[in-house]
């Protein structure tokens, strides 16, 4: 019983915390979930995303950040591991989640790519088309998108509705479960 009033105050600090200044206009409720982001919010980061992982750490991903409202297309170029992909409006809902498929067979053809700049030399290979063909577009312009490890949302029972609540260069996110 004492593990589970002490995990309450935590949460509870936790919560005051987050309410102060981590997304204007929204206020948190007690985070159901925790995650670890990386932020893509430059061309060349957006452009490179997750590509070459091998893995993820568990409850880990990338929050990709556009300066304008945008449809946002995701493909798996150059990416070992199947990832999941949530389109998030401005006020930071869940409003769609995708799955992405890697192909890593399709890049043997190709010489290593390590960085943008012999991204953007195979712009136009068969092996780009092939992955072009396959991108997961959402259906309305958005700001925001996750990429986690394929399932994740699921697995975690993270819906459409929910929230994610970010600071811009915190690299902690919080998940928050949209009352039903």
């Amino acid at each position: 019983m004492h593990s589970y009033v002490v995990t309450r105050l935590l949460l509870t600090v936790l919560h005051g915390l987050l309410t102060v200044g981590c997304v204007q206009g929204t206020e948190l409720s007690t985070p159901d979930i925790t995650i670890t982001i990386e932020h893509a919010n430059t061309v060349d980061t957006r452009m490179w995303g997750l590509m070459q992982r091998k893995t993820l750490p568990p409850n880990h991903g990338m929050l990709f950040t556009y300066p304008h409202p945008q449809r946002l297309g995701f493909w798996m170029f150059n990416t070992f591991i199947n990832l999941s992909v949530a389109f998030i409006d401005d006020t930071h809902i869940i409003k769609e989640i995708h799955h992405l498929q890697a192909h890593p067979e399709k890049m043997q053809s190709l010489p290593p790519i390590h960085n943008v700049a012999q991204l953007r030399r195979q712009r136009y290979s068969a092996v780009m088309a092939f992955f072009e063909q396959r991108t997961a577009t959402s259906s309305k312009p958005y700001r925001y998108a996750l990429e986690m490890e394929a399932d994740w949302f699921k697995n975690h029972d993270v819906q459409i509705g929910d929230r994610v609540h970010w600071k811009p260069s915190a690299s902690t996110a919080y998940v928050t479960r949209n009352p039903k």
